[in-house]
């Protein structure tokens, strides 16, 4: 395929997927993102991905994909997502002082709430000390989260 702004060729990936009614696709998205979160792949992904701001929207996505599939874990393990909105808003709490900073730019403000977020210790969360499968990619993504839901800004909020 012809990259139309350079004339260059440019890599491209095709997906199809065929859904049936049987039970093991109910979590098909964890799959999926467990395939793609393995390390050979997300290397081989960041070389195809040319421009600083691919690369962070592919890490952001990711990351907000990773929070979801921690979500569903939730749902699935315990029959409600109460255990993931304890974690979320443990990441709420930690990252608050972070949120009322002033910072030069939206992007330092975006990458020292991220840093806030991932430094969070869960310490009620069942999916944490039960299984302890909470990683600073769900972290991360429970922030990207907020942004979708209008509980976070990465621009100046007003108080």
């Amino acid at each position: 395929m012809k990259n139309h702004q350079t004339g260059g060729k440019r890599k491209v990936v095709f997906y199809g997927r065929i859904s049936t009614e049987h039970e093991e696709q109910t979590y098909a998205l964890c799959n999926q993102m467990q395939w793609y979160s393995q390390e050979k792949f997300y290397k081989e992904l960041m070389n195809i991905l040319t421009t600083k701001k691919e690369r962070a929207l592919f890490t952001a996505k990711d990351q907000y994909y990773s929070a979801l599939c921690l979500e569903e874990t939730d749902r699935y393990l315990y029959g409600s997502d109460d255990e993931f909105l304890k974690f979320k808003e443990e990441v709420s709490s930690v990252i608050e002082p972070a949120r009322q900073r002033n910072y030069n730019s939206m992007h330092e403000r975006h990458l020292a709430i991220i840093d806030s977020a991932m430094s969070t210790i869960p310490s009620n969360v069942a999916l944490d000390y039960d299984l302890h499968i909470v990683t600073n990619k769900d972290k991360a993504g429970i922030c990207h989260i907020m942004v979708n839901e209008g509980n976070l800004s990465w621009e100046k909020e007003d108080e």
